[in-house]
Parts: C-alpha cells; structure tokens; sequence
C-alpha cells in the first residue's frame, strides 16, 4: 500500500525522527496510541518503546522509500494511513 501523508504530518514525522517530543508526542496521537503519546517527557530522551513507536510509524519517511509526486506531494511505500476518527489503532508491540 502507498500512502501520501499531508505536508503538515510529513514534516512532524521528519522533526519527530530527528528527537522532536512534541511532534512525536502528534505522531502518535494521529496514529491512535495517545496512552503513549502522555509517556513522552520534554526534556528526557524518549524511552526504548517511544524510540520504537516513532520509528515504526514514521517508516520510510525522508528515505529511498518515498516517491516524489510531479505535483510536490510524497508517497510512502512503508507506510499505511492511520486510522480515521472513532477507529482504533492497529495493534502493535512496542516492548522491549
């Protein structure tokens, strides 16, 4: 499945990679894991789940994985859409 994410989340998984907590803090609420969304702490390094959970669903991005769309858009070969409102996240194991 391909996936073009909106400009706006592209950017915040961008920033969220690079150790951004309150863009990976909107990167997982997007994605329906706001129980770990409250886990990430400003000025703490994120823990080994949060690290895992950013890398997961930002897979792909900013990589030989996305396409450059003629009209500036981007698609993700790695990435699936979240869910849409009132749907619940997609179960994923984020332990250690």
């Amino acid at each position: 499945m391909v996936y073009t994410p909106s400009p706006e989340l592209r950017q915040c998984m961008i920033e969220a990679i690079a150790g951004d907590h309150e863009a990976a803090r909107q990167v997982l609420r997007v994605f329906g894991y706001a129980d770990l969304a409250r886990q990430v702490v400003r000025g703490k390094p994120f823990s080994n789940r949060i690290e895992r959970a950013v890398a997961v669903l930002t897979a792909g991005v900013g990589t030989e994985w996305e396409t450059r769309n003629p009209d500036g858009t981007y698609e993700c070969d790695l990435m699936e859409p979240p869910p849409k409102r009132g749907e619940k996240a997609r179960a994923n194991n984020f332990d250690d």
